[in-house]
């Protein structure tokens, strides 16, 4: 009761606005009961009583641990006024408390009333919706009390570093109660901010030993299971009336599927789970499940995934009962404009992405993301009287469907990109709704108090959610498990002690130079196997006791130092320092020493045992969107690289020129690997364009060049079976084999590609290794933004490695892995990837790139994958190079790297340029719809109905004559407004654009024509210097490789941009004579003759 005077009308009102995370601030969903607990509410507010009148007149108020509390509360419950919780429960004689206590706790009393007896009727659990509300309550009572204890006890004891501590006596201060930290809401109070931040470092640490997770399950609760059904039938009850029951059955199935992906290895080798669950507000628990798999299972093919992951209605005839279960559960909507009230939407659109787009095969991008088969096979199922075809089913197992028969979305998501969000979302938290107290005053109009403070972050606990806690079930899982170590600077200890305490006697106890992490040390004094373990790996093989670390008998935990915020410098390089030393039984100057005043170590510092500079995090930038990381052919030109013609030619030598010693040693280690014959018709030369092949015989045109066997591909297999197979799991493939380079390189003469990387020059005369200066000489391109965005993104992409990859990593990375070195394994595989393969999204193959490129080669068809001898006795896959032309002995052999490229392409890929061939000169159009149009969403819609975006980019060719016509329309619907805003009206939306094939009006075109022209001029002038000027350079020659790439591209990117505003310019003049959109309409209707003269209708 609230007893204040003049107090204003209050009222509560739940908040659909969304200004916070929607995931864990929304509103309900369904009906229930459920309760909401206000977190920031005054403490006196947060008794729970009954007042009573007693027979005298007087009032007696009965708190809620008496024991008349409850019947008082539920009369209806409990009838006869059995008792209800109290704190002098004893524990029955046939039992005892592992944690001495000789009463029961709140939680267990109730979980024990929330069990159907045999030997007991329990109205309680025929209480229906009154039941649900008592489990509510009695969770809220468990966790008021739990809160309590915190506020009323912990606040009591101090928290403060050892050495704080010794001074504090040494200054003659004693008083316990003047020094410390309040210790307000620890991390083993399960579902706080600091609980949840602990598990979700849990999860990140379990990834960093294991790799990234590859699938993502979601499991549902269903309340339809024939368990739930056949129990609560007989009783005639509904699954909302009996939350307890869907919470044990859910909490049983869980188990059971957990230990199916375990056992059965329905997706592979199961090395680590992590899974939360959660109760939304939609009334059925439910968890998310990241599934860790062995390095075998880690990179599976399209193929795979097709076997363990469906998106398709199966087949109704020939499999009925799976066709009936994929219907009821696994149907997305429907939604969209049929149903635009479906909880998935959010801004007329579907926050899911439904309807997904048809794919014939399953196929994963650079970034490790799937896009599932979806085929268009005209299979259709009736959902709420809309047909729902393969582009709405949610992603799921046949396995764990038929089994489970519920709700259990399966998604690979073996990327890096997306683990953060993976392991932040199931770590999210409680849900919440977001409320606000508003105040009426005397003319009852409702004015808000304060817009900021008086905002509650309210929690939301539904009936679900209140039975499982009681349970005592986990809401958080992980295996294995994550042992959380401590560490300290010397004497930082922390020391725990009461307020009350004296600090000598505080000082003085046994257990204050005890910790976790020098209980470490002493470890490694007394266990000759701990040596070789960092403190991150000892709970590998040793267990905590207490207070002193032991062996391990059986499994293992994951070692995970805690957090160390960037500002902590010095605590920073303790943290470095012990990822890396072994054998530590003393410490350091930068570690803690048992007594402060021994003789300092000999052993080196912490500095020096961390020889490599610790990067701090940065964020993973991904490209910008006009750079697409594309993969490249494997060849590259020798001319254009670090080694020169120069550089192979003998010092003395005026005949033939001499192959370089590392082409000799290269070339008989693939005659002694046996990709080599007799029969080979080539050999390593030297010609005008630099080192390449030369043939040894007349070779006809299409004739076969040479053969790889695939064991000696690099690609993303040949670095997932390396020895750093396991770190290379969920990166994008580019990094996987730039790593592999990059490991091969540190080998040396162990490397089994040593005298193929002995070829590799050190550099190219791409864009990418170009100087400040250099850079200027491509100033205003679109090749230097290009070139910055790449760099940009290679460096970002650099800095997570390093931090995640190669530093934790030492015993593969010995030496330091500078920015430099990533830069040349990223311009090696620029130069030399080869994606025209089946199945092969990125694969070098060493020999091939030998093969320089020539433009009279018009044909891109050299390149081929097949079956043939790899050796004595074996088959397998072989790359096979075909000459495109017809060769004399003694000639080069060429081919054609790409017909599609541009010459910014060529200059950023292999560091040259055709510039006679001006059919390779490009530039890129960005259109973009901008977010300040009025139009925007409508606009939006009609470009993703036609395959487009938000932004679109278009090539345009030196001596292209005509725009492509989506340019055109695409460029007409960004101008779309005034008078013309009527085609984006939804009766025009199917047929726009067709209509935008044509001119739609004057306007229209006309400001067309004035943007892309304008924008063309705009960047004309961002050129230092004119065509001329460029064509001049060209016609004296002399010019140095990078000079000749730089006024090739600039020249060739000014020529494009004059064309391009020429085209327009002549358009602008044709305006009067065009025929818009108004006058077909009227000749279509008959109303306007061909000559645009009208047509008057005389009636009959």
């Amino acid at each position: 009761m609230i007893g204040h005077e003049n107090r204003p009308n209050v009222s509560l009102r739940l908040l659909g606005k969304r200004g916070r995370d929607g995931r864990t601030y929304n509103l309900p969903s369904v009906s229930e009961v459920a309760v909401l607990v206000v977190g920031d509410s005054d403490e006196a507010l947060g008794d729970r009583d009954i007042i009573v009148v007693e027979k005298s007149g007087q009032l007696q108020r009965i708190s809620e641990l008496h024991p008349s509390y409850l019947p008082l509360q539920y009369p209806l419950l409990f009838p006869y006024g059995e008792d209800g919780y109290r704190e002098d429960i004893g524990f029955s004689r046939n039992s005892s408390s592992s944690t001495h206590r000789k009463s029961i706790s709140p939680k267990e009393f109730f979980a024990f009333r929330l069990h159907e007896r045999i030997s007991e009727y329990s109205i309680l659990l025929f209480g229906r919706r009154l039941f649900q509300q008592f489990v509510v309550d009695a969770y809220t009572m468990i966790e008021t009390g739990r809160l309590t204890f915190v506020r009323t006890h912990q606040k009591r004891l101090r928290a403060e570093l050892y050495s704080g501590l010794a001074e504090a006596v040494l200054r003659g201060e004693t008083d316990g109660s003047r020094h410390g930290k309040r210790i307000i809401l620890p991390s083993s109070f399960v579902g706080g901010a600091r609980y949840m931040v602990q598990n979700y470092q849990d999860a990140m640490a379990i990834c960093r030993w294991i790799g990234y997770p590859n699938l993502f399950i979601t499991f549902t609760c269903n309340p339809k299971w024939p368990e739930i059904c056949r129990y609560l039938a007989s009783k005639g009850l509904k699954s909302d009336d009996r939350p307890d029951i869907i919470c044990r059955i859910f909490k049983v199935k869980l188990d059971n599927l957990i230990r199916d992906l375990k056992s059965k290895k329905i997706f592979g080798a199961v090395k680590a789970v992590v899974y939360t669950v959660e109760f939304q507000k939609r009334g059925l628990p439910h968890a998310h499940i990241l599934l860790f798999l062995s390095n075998e299972d880690k990179q599976p093919k399209p193929q795979r995934i097709d076997e363990i992951i469906s998106a398709e209605l199966p087949d109704q005839v020939t499999d009925p009962h799976y066709h009936e279960y994929v219907k009821e559960f696994m149907m997305h909507g429907p939604c969209g404009v049929v149903k635009k009230s479906s909880p998935c939407m959010v801004n007329g659109r579907c926050s899911k992405y439904f309807p997904k787009k048809y794919l014939a095969a399953t196929n994963i991008d650079d970034d490790g993301y799937p896009a599932y088969r979806r085929r268009d096979n005209g299979r259709v199922v009736m959902k709420d009287g809309v047909p729902l075809d393969n582009r709405y089913v949610v992603p799921h197992n046949r396995f764990l469907l038929m089994k489970y028969g519920g709700h259990v979305n399966v998604e690979w998501c073996n990327q890096s990109q997306s683990i953060k969000y993976l392991f932040k979302y199931i770590n999210k938290g409680y849900d919440r709704v977001t409320t606000s107290f508003f105040q009426s005053g005397a003319d009852g109009v409702e004015r808000c108090i304060d817009e900021v403070s008086l905002y509650y972050d309210c929690r939301y606990i539904s009936s679900c959610e209140a039975a499982w806690r009681i349970f005592g079930f986990e809401i958080q899982y992980k295996d294995p498990p994550v042992e959380r170590l401590s560490f300290h600077l010397p004497d930082q200890q922390h020391v725990i002690f009461d307020e009350a305490d004296d600090l000598d006697t505080v000082l003085n106890r046994k257990t204050i130079h005890e910790s976790k992490f020098l209980a470490w040390m002493e470890a490694n004094k007394i266990y000759s196997q701990g040596r070789d373990l960092t403190y991150g790996e000892f709970p590998t093989k040793f267990v905590w006791k207490k207070n002193h670390w032991e062996p391990r008998k059986q499994r293992y935990s994951i070692g995970r130092l805690f957090y160390v915020a960037p500002g902590s410098e010095k605590r920073g390089k303790v943290e470095r320092g012990l990822s890396k030393t072994k054998n530590l039984d003393q410490q350091p100057p930068h570690l803690p020493t048992v007594n402060p005043h021994k003789t300092k170590s000999k052993k080196p510092s912490m500095a020096s045992l961390s020889t490599i500079h610790h990067l701090k995090p940065s964020s993973i930038l991904k490209p910008p969107q006009d750079y697409r990381f594309k993969t490249r052919p494997t060849f590259h030109h020798f001319n254009n690289r670090s080694l020169s013609l120069n550089s192979v030619l003998s010092s003395s030598t005026e005949t033939e020129p001499q192959i370089p010693q590392t082409v000799d040693r290269f070339w008989q280690w693939l005659k002694d690997e046996g990709i080599l014959s007799s029969k080979t018709p080539v050999k390593p030369g030297i010609g005008p364009e630099g080192l390449g092949l030369v043939a040894t015989r007349d070779i006809p045109r299409n004739g076969v060049v040479l053969e790889v066997p695939r064991k000696f591909w690099i690609n993303p297999d040949a670095a997932a079976t390396s020895d750093i197979g396991s770190l290379c799991s969920g990166l994008k493939p580019w990094i996987s084999v730039a790593l592999l380079l990059l490991r091969e390189r540190l080998k040396g003469d162990d490397s089994k590609w040593k005298y193929y990387l002995d070829v590799l020059p050190q550099g190219t005369d791409s864009t990418i290794y170009w100087s400040q200066e250099e850079l200027l000489e491509i100033q205003g391109t679109q090749l230097l933004s290009t070139t910055l965005s790449i760099k940009e993104y290679v460096k970002n992409e650099f800095l997570n490695v390093e931090k995640e990859i190669i530093l934790p990593n030492k015993q593969l990375f010995p030496l330091p892995i500078t920015l430099d070195d990533f830069f040349w394994a990223f311009g090696m595989l620029r130069s030399r990837a080869f994606s025209r393969i089946r199945n092969q999204n990125l694969v070098i193959i060493p020999f091939a790139d030998l093969i320089n490129h020539s433009m009279k080669v018009t044909t891109e068809d050299h390149a081929h994958e097949v079956r043939g001898a790899a050796g004595l006795f074996s088959w397998d896959y072989l790359f096979q190079i075909r000459s495109p032309l017809s060769l004399k002995a003694g000639e080069q052999v060429f081919i054609q790297y790409d017909l599609n490229k541009s010459s910014a392409d060529m200059a950023l890929d292999y560091g040259f340029i055709e510039l006679e061939n001006t059919s390779r000169n490009g530039f890129t159009l960005t259109l973009e719809i901008s977010e300040s149009d009025q139009f925007f969403e409508d606009k939006l819609d009609i470009a993703e109905m036609n395959g487009l975006g938000e932004s679109a980019y278009f090539d345009i060719k030196d001596g292209q004559q005509a725009l492509q016509t989506e340019m055109l329309q695409y460029l007409r619907l960004l101008a779309l407004g005034g008078t013309d805003a009527f085609l984006l009206e939804s009766i025009f939306r199917n047929q726009l654009w067709g209509f935008l094939e044509l001119p739609v009006s004057r306007a229209n075109e006309e400001l067309i024509c004035q943007v892309v022209r304008s924008a063309c001029k705009s960047a004309l002038a961002g050129y230092h210097t004119s065509i001329e000027e460029d064509e001049k350079l060209i016609e004296e020659g002399n010019l140095s490789s990078r000079l000749a790439v730089a006024v090739g591209v600039r020249r060739g990117e000014k020529k494009v941009l004059q064309q391009i505003d020429d085209i327009f310019r002549e358009r602008e003049s044709e305006l009067d004579f065009l025929e818009y959109y108004q006058e077909r309409r009227l000749k279509d209707l008959g109303l306007v003759g061909e000559q645009g003269d009208i047509i008057f209708w005389e009636p009959k």
